[in-house]
């Protein structure tokens, strides 16, 4: 985990204030800090971490937050940098979808026709100025001869149907597919909820951590007689891994320690 810069950007004005200030870790000007916070005006830059940080309900997250002598946060391509300058290769992220260009931004929106056309880090960057919900990066990185030992995932290829998928904790059914009635199958996961179409919904029913998307798609055609296209595989199975909602590991990778 590495400070996000953006989300923080209020914290970092008041740690300047309270240095000016001489501020130190002592209870007098703890309470200086608290009382500071509470008379912020509501439009201040500090207000939006301050109202949901819930370590800020205690001397220890006062202090931590807005007088520790050491604090650094990163942008997505400065934590970048900060992988490669340690020679580790950057993994993945412990959840996409605070990254996730297709989940932050409206339907219809312009951005979805500029988007594409960057590379993956500049999405991610974009989506983390534009949506400042990130505080912490949470991330994996890796030796080099690791990231050789396990292929990415990869569903510009048909080796996306060698993958197994499996559902993220805490995605939830918000309200099941009603044939009779015409409604789609509904799913939530933190703050982003969608729809699922017929197709994507038999997609799901055999999502068990063990079936192969190969297997998914054969269980559909014998067991609901309904012979699925591998493109909405596809673009289903990508869409979910972008988002976070599903985790994928792959049937014949052999992990070396």
């Amino acid at each position: 985990m590495l400070y996000g810069y953006y989300r923080r950007v209020g914290v970092y004005m008041m740690q300047e204030a309270f240095r000016l200030l001489g501020c130190e870790q002592r209870q007098e000007d703890v309470d200086l800090v608290k009382a500071t916070l509470t008379s912020l005006p509501e439009w201040h830059a500090a207000r939006p971490y301050v109202s949901s940080a819930t370590d800020l309900s205690y001397d220890a997250g006062i202090v931590d937050t807005f007088l520790h002598p050491q604090d650094r946060a990163y942008t997505v391509p400065q934590l970048m940098d900060f992988a490669a300058q340690a020679g580790l290769g950057f993994w993945d992220w412990a959840d996409r979808l605070a990254y996730n260009a297709e989940a932050g931004v409206p339907e219809g929106h312009p951005l979805h026709a500029r988007l594409p056309h960057l590379s993956e880090v500049d999405r991610w960057a974009v989506m983390e100025i534009i949506a400042q919900t990130r505080g912490t990066h949470r991330f994996i990185l890796a030796r080099p001869e690791r990231m050789k030992t396990v292929p990415p995932v990869d569903f510009t290829t048909d080796d996306y149907l060698k993958w197994v998928p499996r559902v993220r904790h805490l995605l939830e059914v918000v309200h099941p597919e009603d044939k009779a009635t015409g409604r789609l199958a509904r799913l939530k996961r933190d703050w982003h909820e969608f729809d699922l179409t017929p197709e994507e919904t038999l997609l799901v029913k055999y999502v068990n951590g063990e079936h192969t998307v190969a297997d998914i798609l054969g269980l559909i055609k014998t067991q609901d007689r309904v012979d699925l296209s591998q493109n909405v595989a596809r673009a289903f199975f990508a869409r979910m891994y972008d988002q976070g909602h599903f985790l994928f590991h792959h049937a014949g990778a052999h992990y070396q320690p």
